[in-house]
């Protein structure tokens, strides 16, 4: 997967994972966990084909499958790094606080956050209905082996989002 992906998932996943002191001023929102996987591109063919056993035709489907996710998302994952940047620029431009309460580049960032979560929203949604096309092409043990890599790419991601956020 290119870095810049991964960059792009790993900043979304920070910036929507803040802690819910944060959004004390703005009141409750939703604060459940975004799908690491809805935000990164799913895996090249052939690296899936590894991880789950694959077979050439199955590949082929996955191959098809992965394209017109990536085709049908397109929008929205422009749409999400377009955000991403400008909140990386208020970020940087930000002065440091003293603790005594936000700045207003920090309300600026809960509100480019809050207006990121319907673009993530639609691409979790999506992400629901690739993986359920998927299910259809793997076996039991394929979909089994699939849970897994899931599950441990996902706290790979976390694990690596955790070191850069000390």
């Amino acid at each position: 997967m290119p870095v810049r992906r991964f960059a792009l998932a790993a900043f979304i996943v920070l910036v929507i994972s803040r802690p819910a002191h944060a959004q004390q001023e703005t009141g409750p929102t939703d604060r459940r966990q975004v799908s690491l996987l809805a935000i990164q591109e799913p895996p090249e063919p052939a690296a899936f084909a590894r991880a789950v056993g694959l077979d050439a035709d199955q590949t082929a489907k996955y191959g098809n499958l992965r394209k017109a996710y990536l085709d049908a998302t397109r929008a929205e994952r422009d749409s999400v790094t377009a955000m991403r940047n400008r909140l990386r620029t208020a970020r940087q431009g930000a002065p440091r606080g003293d603790g005594a309460g936000p700045t207003r580049s920090a309300s600026r960032t809960r509100g480019g956050m809050q207006a990121m979560r319907p673009v993530v929203d639609t691409l979790e949604a999506r992400f629901a209905d690739f993986e359920g096309e998927l299910a259809f092409l793997l076996t039991a043990a394929q979909q089994r082996k699939y849970d897994a890599w899931k599950e441990a790419e996902t706290a790979r991601v976390r694990s690596e989002l955790m070191g850069r956020q000390r």
